[in-house]
């Protein structure tokens, strides 16, 4: 179990910034707090302060695009320049009345505010791109130049597993003109193509079927964006975990890799990690890792000691609600220091709920404040899980002893013993009995970590993602050999996805490994999904579409998609100079795959391609 200390998955009310600009935030914050003398003084001087240095940011940028201006010669970037220099000045004191005004503010309050993620782009930015087309302001082509420069000052911050921006879904204010929009943000990520901004679609019944088919010609270009999601499987199991009501839910947001929110009302900031490997490996070795060095679970007992798998299982469920407490601590004791450490003044103006209570994000002015835990190898886990019962339990086609002694050799000189736990059946594979394991310990750890919901360390709700990134290769380097075959430094499996090549039976069998895991007790988990360009470009109609259809049609959530050939893998380990455009799907983030790691690059070349 690791602990970080951040508020992260912030996403502001961008409608609430464009509908009142600063300086009209600036006059709310003043009304509220003649309303409420009753609260601290310092919090709304604290806020305005907050407003305050916006407004001298973009005085300076409004200088420094003056000065540029007066020594450019080139007439178009002179225009440009001056253009700056007029909004810039503006929006200290006007709200913002043309797409080009809302998206700088938008950009100027969002980098020094510190938010990784840009929320409902298409709804936010709607009215002001349909206004000014209207009136011949600016034509698709000008919008298209705009953001692209909007993505750009994304791609340089650098952020490559955040930066969020939203398209389509229910709940929107301005769907018909959204959509709109949204068409064009797409072709904007398709002509861009960089890790950056991390493009999702929501998908809902009656969408405008432009939507999905622009999102998958996108994709079939090898863009890895725009990420797919499917409203009617996500809201009900984010009304059931996160407990508010239909209307609420309709606003959730996925966040960073993968992990879901409430926009601009619930923080649900994911501050620790927990490696289900190396808690079955606790749970098999007294508690201890491969190496007998670092303690991991409190327990005592060994795979010699346990009679039965229900008893190991027992002890596997309680070591992972141990440390579920720890996690949870960690995550109250974190926002405790955090909120005696600093303000959170921008933060705190575009958030429900913190300018009426005269509270901060993360000190109960939010609607709930929690916290989720990201949790790694679930299927190694539980696919070893399965070949322990299988071959030590029932079977006994292998002593416990000699599962121990294999493990802690990493099968050097126990090829046999390797081998017959890699042909023991591995999830993915539509296989009932090894699926339903990956099942238990889905629901297991979901439940477990629910149960902090509301009733301990004022954390209001608290939730297991597996979302997964390049930290099943990272984490994977530290833990030992596992029961499924895999050797102690190699990749952990991606998500809720089948360990890389070992599901054999087809997409269909993949498919419904996939959709036996509950889509409703869990804050976010991901589905890497990977297509050979002649499958997903040549056969689309015939077996992309359905397959999709069938996927989201039986309870599929979400899939990232990467289309792509083998070859071209290859070829960029042997040539990376050549392939430095290649972008590919991590896990809840895109990347340039010769950027990667070699063990990072070796996980993504071996996952199986339909």
């Amino acid at each position: 179990a690791t602990a970080l200390q951040r508020v992260a998955g912030i996403f502001l009310d961008y409608h609430k910034l464009l509908e009142y600009g600063l300086e009209g935030l600036y006059e709310l914050i003043g009304t509220k707090q003649k309303e409420h003398t009753e609260y601290d003084l310092n919090f709304y001087t604290g806020m305005q302060m907050g407003i305050r240095t916006v407004q001298k940011t973009l005085l300076w940028y409004a200088d420094e695009a003056k000065t540029l201006a007066d020594q450019e010669e080139n007439g178009d970037r002179k225009s440009d320049l001056q253009e700056m220099e007029r909004i810039c000045r503006k929006l200290t004191k006007e709200r913002p009345e043309s797409f080009r005004e809302a998206i700088q503010l938008v950009i100027i309050y969002t980098m020094i505010d510190g938010a990784r993620e840009w929320g409902r782009m298409d709804d936010y930015l709607a009215p002001f791109y349909v206004n000014d087309l209207r009136n011949g302001v600016i034509d698709e082509e000008e919008a298209i130049r705009l953001l692209t420069s909007f993505w750009q000052l994304m791609i340089a911050k650098e952020q490559v597993t955040d930066d969020r921006v939203i398209i389509g879904g229910l709940g929107r204010k301005h769907p018909k003109e959204a959509d709109e929009l949204a068409l064009v943000i797409m072709e904007v990520s398709r002509r861009v193509r960089d890790i950056v901004p991390q493009l999702t679609l929501r998908m809902y019944e009656g969408m405008d079927e432009r939507l999905y088919k622009k999102a998958m010609d996108c994709i079939g270009e090898g863009t890895t964006y725009p990420m797919l999601y499917q409203d009617e499987n996500i809201i009900p199991g984010v009304m059931n975990v996160f407990g508010i009501s239909y209307e609420e839910a309709l606003n959730w947001m996925p966040l960073g890799c993968g992990e879901f929110t409430i926009d601009h009302s619930i923080i649900v900031s994911p501050n620790s990690v927990l490696n289900l490997a190396n808690v079955l490996w606790g749970t098999i070795n007294g508690g201890y890792d491969a190496t007998g060095t670092y303690r991991l679970t409190p327990n005592d007992t060994s795979l010699t000691d346990y009679q039965t798998f229900d008893e190991l299982w027992e002890t596997f469920c309680k070591n992972v609600e141990f440390l579920t407490d720890v996690s949870a601590r960690n995550h109250s004791r974190g926002y405790e220091i955090i909120a005696q450490d600093m303000s959170l003044n921008l933060h705190n103006i575009l958030y429900d709920g913190c300018i009426e209570s005269g509270k901060g994000v993360i000190s109960g002015g939010t609607v709930k404040c929690g916290g989720s835990d990201e949790i790694y190898g679930i299927v190694t886990c539980s696919d070893s899980l399965y070949a322990v019962k299988k071959c030590v339990f029932e079977d006994k086609s292998i002593s416990a002893e000699e599962l121990l002694k294999a493990l802690k050799k990493n099968y050097q000189g126990y090829e046999d013993v390797r081998n017959l736990l890699l042909n023991v059946d591995k999830f993915g594979n539509d296989l009932e009995d090894v699926d339903n394991m990956m099942k238990a310990v889905h629901e297991m750890v979901c439940n477990t970590m629910l149960a902090i919901s509301g009733k301990y360390y004022g954390l209001d709700c608290f939730g297991m993602v597996n979302i997964n990134n390049r930290d099943n290769t990272t984490y994977g380097r530290h833990t030992g050999a596992t029961p499924d075959g895999r050797r102690a430094g190699d990749s952990l499996s991606n998500a809720n996805n089948p360990t890389s090549g070992l599901d054999k039976n087809g997409v269909t069998a993949f498919i419904n490994s996939l959709l036996k895991a509950r889509g409703d007790i869990h804050f976010g988990t991901v589905q890497n999904m990977k297509f050979s360009k002649e499958t997903f470009n040549d056969m689309r109609e015939t077996i992309i579409y359905p397959l999709m259809d069938s996927y989201f049609g039986r309870g599929g959530t979400q899939a990232m998609i990467n289309v792509i050939g083998k070859e071209d893998l290859e070829n960029a380990r042997k040539e990376p100079e050549k392939y430095s455009n290649l972008i590919v799907r991590v896990g809840g983030f895109s990347a340039r795959y010769v950027e990667l790691a070699d063990d990072v690059q070796l996980d993504i070349l071996n996952r199986t391609l339909n």
